[in-house]
């Protein structure tokens, strides 16, 4: 007999990582996949950009300084193409406060300086799609 009370999605929540720095992609795709979510990483917005056109995203983190498409243009992308996708915006920029200030009016409920705290970052992604 199976139980009634399995009625909750049991595929984990999915996260697009666009980082430019291999590292830290790297870095955030081991955490987040240890912790039970699954995880698709880019290399930069283009990339990015093709994954949110293949897959559907509960969350983006997005660097903001990156070469070809920055994450301000994928942000803006995210805004009018896929509206109901939350996203996380961060910068290792010399002065990162307008980036992440604009990034903010687009809509991101969090951003964060690099380097972040990763107790920061996990809080911020739990607030936005909950546990995995």
């Amino acid at each position: 007999m199976g139980n009634s009370l399995e009625t909750t999605d049991p595929s984990p929540k999915r996260i697009l990582v666009i980082e430019d720095r291999p590292q830290l992609n790297h870095f955030l795709a081991q955490l987040l996949e240890h912790l039970g979510y699954s995880v698709v990483t880019a290399a930069n917005g283009l990339e990015g950009i093709k994954c949110l056109h293949a897959l559907s995203f509960d969350l983006v983190i997005t660097d903001i300084f990156m070469p070809g498409k920055n994450g301000l243009e994928v942000i803006c992308e995210i805004v009018e193409e896929f509206p109901k996708t939350r996203f996380i915006a961060m910068s290792g920029a010399e002065d990162p406060s307008a980036l992440l200030a604009e990034a903010r009016q687009l809509g991101a409920q969090y951003t964060f300086n690099k380097p972040f705290n990763t107790e920061d970052l996990l809080q911020a992604i739990q607030a936005e799609i909950g546990k995995p």
